[in-house]
Order: structure tokens, then sequence, then C-alpha cells
């Protein structure tokens, strides 16, 4: 049983609660051989928060350091949280693994309180809650404020009803409350710079180093592919000075060299995003960027590309989507193809690295489309693409438009961007995938793009590129690999190095994971689901759907308890009044016990 210290706070009895960040062990190819494995941005924005609200926070991440459903089981039996939260920058596709990890946790730990956001759970509230018991809540949206209106809820005993932004059940019913309104002061809440234990763990393009850090929130654009604008709700930004100052803290204090603008739109406000750029360029921090801006956006700042160069920005993704006009337009993209060729001319000529990012499945492909593309993407010179396919997720316009239309990937996992999902009727799947990999091999393999590399002058530009080329082969490489070994198992079964996973059998796996660090059971016991009227101790303080009700105890008219453990007043009239004057309280007899006799507090006296 975990067991948190108790504190006396203004009058009341309160809880310094530990929770256990995780960032689910979901690989991909790209982190292992591309980009590099980045920080969990999300998190440490999170446990940013819960640390200046004095609980004990800390960060696994699972994901960095490979670990099995098993070791993270292991990692949190040893630090003992009462609230395990998880969630993933890659939300729809690990998913799965979010689920797997925290039903592994709930069959060790069922009495730590669980808690999931992120995009895809935002978005999905209802059905994981109804299918997934090992969810207990929600956060929905951005999650700095919202957790700690959670936190603090449970701590003080104030029903989850009151907590706007979040999901949780009530019996088996899934509860939505109202959504909490956007953070207008993105400064308001730190990052929890201080829960990364070994910065080497994150480098990236080979510059050393890495780290994620947000300038603003939200897109005011109305992209019918993408889904931020409906996440983020409106756009928002950082004071320029606070972010330039955290930056240069960064590097000063960490080393950090490289860094990527987890930025849907940074470009927004034309005045503010110049500001950045000119402290930057002023502070004359040796850090480098990758961000993602629109071509518009590089064309209307033309003028000030130097300064852009100045600031560190050295990669920039372009998103063209597609070289077809008429697709921009169905789209609501609000850029052209003019657009964008103009843009990579610009980069290309302030030393700037262009990603273009190229959509396909957006209308009926054919080999004469893939044609068309690449001769289009290689008129447009730029440095690197990044072929997608078009995913179709609920909460998008695209996504409610093909919502009839038939996938060929029901596998969540693999609605990574990097797979196909919706159905060609012109090229079948493997067709698909071999369309798509001949057209990056076509674009960087181009021998004149080679011999511009070989010939570049500036020697930092050039290893750039030598590096970044090779990842960028390295990862194909692995793509192809992957996809061979897919199809010659599918149609060689024999071949295959295991079988086909049986959603039974996971779930036993799962299973015997958790009673391995557990409790020996033999079924499968019944999760909590449970209402949180109110937060004593470790968080038994629920109210059970079933079970022996003689385990729980009513206290709401004194501070004597029936049962295993009496508490009894001696002198400590203020603490007697919180419990007696707090709300309704479930509490568990053995567990207060425990917890007076770990954490005496003057005046209270355990009798048993």
């Amino acid at each position: 049983m975990f067991l948190s210290p108790l504190r006396l706070w203004q009058g009341r009895v309160t809880v310094t609660l530990k929770i256990l960040l995780i960032n689910p062990p979901y690989l991909t190819l790209t982190s292992l051989l591309a980009t590099g494995h980045q920080i969990p941005l999300g998190l440490l924005m999170v446990g940013g928060s819960l640390l200046d609200a004095e609980h004990e926070v800390r960060l696994l991440d699972a994901e960095r350091h490979h670990l099995s459903y098993g070791a993270i089981v292991e990692e949190v039996k040893r630090f003992g949280p009462d609230i395990v939260m998880t969630g993933h920058a890659g939300s729809t596709p690990a998913h799965p693994v979010c689920v797997k990890m925290l039903t592994a946790i709930k069959w060790a730990c069922p009495e730590v309180l669980t808690v999931y956001g992120g995009v895809y759970p935002t978005f999905h509230c209802e059905q994981i809650l109804r299918h997934e018991d090992t969810v207990d809540v929600i956060v929905r949206g951005e999650g700095e404020a919202v957790s700690i209106d959670l936190v603090e809820a449970i701590e003080s005993g104030v029903s989850l009803h009151h907590v706007l932004g979040i999901a949780f059940r009530e019996g088996a019913q899934p509860i939505l409350t109202s959504p909490r309104p956007p953070i207008q002061d993105l400064d308001v809440y730190r990052i929890g710079w201080e829960l990364i234990e070994n910065w080497d763990y994150y480098q990236c393009f080979g510059l050393g180093r890495a780290a994620i850090i947000q300038f603003s929130r939200g897109c005011p654009h109305h992209c019918t592919t993408c889904g931020q604008r409906g996440f983020w709700v409106n756009w928002r930004s950082r004071n320029p000075v606070k972010v330039v100052d955290e930056i240069e803290w960064l590097y000063r204090t960490h080393d950090i060299r490289f860094l990527t603008l987890a930025d849907e739109n940074p470009t927004t406000n034309e005045t503010e995003w110049r500001r950045f750029l000119e402290k930057m360029a002023t502070r004359r921090v040796p850090v480098h960027f990758f961000a993602s801006i629109r071509a518009t956006d590089i064309v209307r700042d033309a003028a000030i590309l130097d300064l852009y160069r100045e600031a560190g920005i050295l990669y920039i993704l372009v998103g063209v989507e597609s070289t077809d006009s008429d697709v921009l337009r169905a789209i609501k993209k609000g850029s052209t193809t003019r657009n964008d060729l103009e843009a990579c001319r610009l980069l290309k000529q302030h030393g700037i690295f262009s990603v273009l990012g190229h959509m396909v499945g957006l209308k009926e492909e054919t080999w004469e489309s893939f044609r068309t593309s690449v001769a289009q993407l290689i008129h447009y010179d730029g440095d690197f693409v990044n072929v997608v396919h078009v995913t179709p997720h609920s909460w998008t316009e695209f996504g409610r438009q093909v919502r009839d239309r038939l996938t060929v990937q029901p596998d969540l996992s693999k609605w990574d961007y990097r797979h196909q999902v919706l159905t060609q009727p012109n090229l079948s799947p493997w067709k698909m995938f071999l369309a798509v990999k001949w057209l990056e091999l076509r674009f960087h393999g181009r021998p004149g793009r080679l011999w511009s590399i070989l010939r570049m002058k500036n020697p930092f530009l050039r290893q750039q590129l030598l590096w970044t080329s090779f990842h960028t082969g390295l990862l194909w490489l692995g793509e192809v690999i992957l996809e061979l070994m897919g199809i010659l198992c599918a149609r060689h079964p024999a071949m295959a190095m295991a079988p086909r996973p049986d959603p039974k059998k996971s779930q036993e796996a799962l299973r015997q994971i958790g009673e391995s660090y557990g409790k020996p059971a033999t079924r499968r016991p019944k999760v909590r689901r449970v209402d949180y009227t109110g937060f004593l101790g470790d968080g038994l303080s629920r109210k059970k759907r079933s079970g022996s009700a003689s385990k729980n105890r009513i206290i709401s008219s004194g501070i004597s308890l029936a049962g295993p453990a009496l508490v009894e007043q001696n002198q400590y009239t203020d603490t007697a009044k919180c419990v007696k004057d707090s709300p309704l309280i479930k509490i568990d007899g053995n567990l207060l016990m425990r917890i007076f006799e770990r954490h005496p507090l003057e005046g209270l006296t355990v009798i048993k």
C-alpha cells in the first residue's frame, strides 16, 4: 500500500501526493534511426505546475529507456505513487501502448489513480472510459491548469464534478465536465526541466543535447486535415523575452544546443515573432532550431530571413501538403504552389534547410499522380521531403468527410502518418507503399542534389546535410525492410518469428505481468469505478461499486471513527474541525491507522 505524507495547511489536513509521470514505451523508427529521442514536453509542462504545488513528482521516460511493461510496473512499485499520469505527443498511435501500460500498472497496483491526457483521449474520452477500466480520469485539452485543479480536488475532498476539463466515471457512466477555458497567459505555468535526469539521453540532428520548447499554441487557419485548432481552441503566445531567457538558461545550465519549436504556427503574430527573433539574435546563444512555418509566412518575411538565420533557425518544415492546386483549395490550405516554390527558393538563398511536408491520399492516387508530384517537388528544390499519409482523425473536418470510406489499417498503432489508412481505388496498399518509397528515393537520391551537397562551401551546412541525409536513408531502408518482412510473414505464416497476437492472450499476458509484481490472483479483480467525493491518504477514499461495505466508514459529524482504527481528539482543535467540517469522506480504517502511525501529527492519537 502506498502512503503519502500528510501536512497541515491553512487549518486543514492536506496530502503531499506522489505523482509519477510516465512517457509510454511507444517506439518509432524515426526516433531510433533518424532525428533521435525527444523530451516528453507535455509531461514536463504538467510536472512543473505540480512541483510548484509542492507535490512529489517524478518522470519515468519508458520510451527513451525502451522499458517493457514489466519494468515499468517495477518502477511504479519502487516509487509508490498515488497518481500515475501519462500521455504522448504521438497521441493516436501511442494510445494502444498507453492502455496496455495502464492495464499492467492497475493489475499490480489497483489503488493507484490513473490519469490519461493528450489529443486522442481528449476527443475519445467517452469511448475510452466505457471500454478501458484501467483509465480512471481523462484530462481534456491543455493539461497544466486542469491537472492542478484535479489534484487539488482529490487532495481536499471536492467532488470531481467541479473540476473543469476532465472526464471520469460515475458508476458505469462516463461524466464529462464543462471544458476549461484556454490558458491566456502561457507564462503562468513553467516547464519542469528538473525532471530530466540525464540530458545526454536526448540528442537530435547530431548537434548535441536537445530540448523542445513552445513559443505559441494554436493556429488561426482552417486546414481540413489538421485538428490543432480544435484542441488548442485559439492562438496565444508567450512573452518573447521570457522564452529567450529560458532558452539561454537551458544552454548555460544544461548545454542545450538544439531546440524544436513545438508550435503549430509560431509566426501568426508578426510583431511578436520578430521580437523573438531579434532577442535571439542579440543574445547570440549558440543554439539551432527546427520549426514548422507556413510557406505564406516565409514569403511574407522575405526581408527578415537573414534575421531567421542569425536567431538560429536551421530547419523549417514547410507543409506544402500537395502539389495540386485543386487539392490545396479543397483542404482549405490557404496557400498556393507559387507560395511553396518561392518559400523554398528564399530558404535556400539564406542557408536554411527546407523540409517539404507532402501528404498522399488526399485524392485518388495513380502512378501518374506520383510522377507529377515528384517532378513538382524536385522543381521546388527543397532539401528534404517528408511524405506522410493522410489520416482521418475523427476530430478533423477531413475525418468527418471521409468517415464512410473504407480503411485498410484498423490498427491505431499504425495511424502514425507513416502507414496508409484509407483505401485507394487505383493502387493496392503494397503499390501505394512502393510509390511512396519511390518518390522519396527519387527526390533524395537524384544526382544533382547529391553533387550540390558535396560541393557546398560552408562546412557546417555540408556536415548537417550529410548527417541528415544519412539518417533519412537509414529510416527509408528500415521502413522498407519492415514492410517486406510484414508482407512475407503474411503470405508465409511459417516465416513469422511469432504468431499473430491474440487480444485475449495479450490481455492475459498483461494480467500476468501485473500479478507478478502485485498480489497473486486467480481471476481479474474488479477495477474500482469511483466517484471521488473526497481524499485522505493514498486515494482509497473512493466509493466502491461493489465489495464489503464494512471496509468503508463515514465521517460526517465528528472525528471518532468506528472500525479497526479509532482516531480521537486530544488538543489539536483545528485539525479536528477540519475533518469534522470536511465534505463527506469515505476512508479505509486500516489505511488511516497506517498513515498516522507512519506520519504522526501532534494532537492525534491512534487507538488500536
